[in-house]
């Protein structure tokens, strides 16, 4: 009986140290999928990417005005004056949706030299027309001669820009893909999100309404740049 009870302690010292060594040692695997989690490394960075392109059309911005004692009078005359110089730009072979007005007004004009004194109504309308780059001179000149001189600017651009500026994003992807690549000093890396920033477009301007068109001296190049923000994973 004696023997009995020993053997049934020493079990059950036996039970509980095994218990506690258990519980000591145990570490749950939930907990390791959660650190492993918590420790991926990730980088954002910004990949740009510009381009120079040489531009393929210009728009000319123009105004023609009048000035008249009679308000109704000035305003008949801005008209005539604006449909003859569409009608100078027709029989250049220029189409009615590329000839748009945008932007017609009339106010008195007062002389401030001495005093104030009232000099007639004037009426103004603006307007411009898009043209191939190899024909703007030729248009110009046939203006001129028609007696419409008043050109306020020439804006330059390019009629494939939305295809360039795609091409741009790839390699501005390409540039941020590789900026990762050199801060973590790894190549395995993953796209986790993408963002398209701000994308910018300089269109080139003619210096002066006055100066003549002299075989592109004065058009520079049109800059377009893509920008996109990626984030990566390293795997």
């Amino acid at each position: 009986m004696y023997k009995t009870k020993s053997k049934l302690t020493y079990f059950f010292i036996a039970l509980i140290i095994a218990l506690l060594l258990t519980q000591l040692f145990y570490v749950p695997t939930t907990n390791a999928v959660a650190s492993a989690s918590y420790d991926a490394i990730t980088v954002t960075v910004i990949g740009k990417a510009e381009q120079g392109v040489t531009p393929d059309y210009a728009v000319v911005n123009m105004r023609v005005q009048s000035v008249d004692m009679d308000a109704k009078v000035a305003k008949n005359a801005t008209k005539e004056l604006f449909n003859k110089a569409v009608t100078v730009l027709k029989d250049l072979g220029i189409e009615d949706q590329d000839i748009i007005m945008t932007s017609s007004y009339s106010n008195p004009s007062y002389d401030y030299t001495c005093g104030k004194a009232f000099m007639g109504h004037s009426s103004t309308i603006y307007f411009n027309y898009e043209v191939d780059l190899d024909k703007v001179q030729n248009s110009i000149d046939k203006l001129v001669e028609n007696g419409f001189e008043d050109i306020t600017n020439i804006q330059y651009n390019l009629r494939d820009s939305e295809s360039v500026y795609n091409d741009l994003l790839k390699e501005a992807l390409n540039n941020a893909e590789q900026k990762a690549k050199d801060i973590v000093g790894n190549d395995n890396l993953q796209i986790v999100k993408i963002c398209e920033k701000d994308n910018y477009y300089y269109p080139t301007l003619y210096r002066s309404g006055s100066e003549v068109l002299n075989d592109g001296a004065y058009i520079g190049k049109i800059e377009i740049s893509a920008q996109v923000q990626v984030k990566f994973s390293l795997q």
